[in-house]
């Protein structure tokens, strides 16, 4: 990326190593397998127990379960990551679940830049809430289904 691409003055330009840097820690902190562990261990430690058993969602369909939402400002990048988990009796079986949970997992990097001549430096800034992440669990909707 240069300042050339969208800036045709051509007075700033932002350093591609940077942007590879700043690709690999989005990948990072975008990782299903990582924010989805994370999810799913506060859903069963939550929601668990001798009786239930939390697995996470798999649909018979080709709709994708889990998803990740990146959403980049000039200040910051806020990374989403979204899974559904169910909650079956045991022994586990054809049944269907007890309930499901729907769990976001957000992680939010604050970006700061400063420029060097003509060269735009763009960092991740630390700040106390850096490798946090938040996770918000909600139940799925139900209907009531009348005959």
């Amino acid at each position: 990326f240069s300042g050339g691409e969208s800036d045709s003055s051509g007075a700033s330009k932002i350093d591609v190593g940077l942007v590879d840097v700043l690709a690999r820690r989005l990948l990072i902190a975008a990782s299903r397998t990582g924010a989805g562990g994370d999810a799913y261990f506060v859903v069963r430690d939550l929601f668990g127990g001798d009786e239930v058993e939390v697995v996470p969602h798999h649909s018979s369909g080709r709709v994708n379960q889990g998803t990740i939402e990146i959403i980049v400002r000039m200040t910051s990048a806020i990374i989403k990551s979204h899974a559904k988990f169910d909650i079956f009796a045991k022994p586990c079986g054809d049944s269907d679940p007890l309930i499901q949970f729907h769990t976001t997992t957000t992680e939010t990097l604050t970006l700061q830049q400063s420029a060097d001549g003509s060269t735009v430096l763009l960092k991740e800034k630390k700040t106390k809430m850096t490798g946090w992440r938040t996770l918000a669990i909600r139940p799925a909707y139900y209907e009531k289904i009348t005959a």
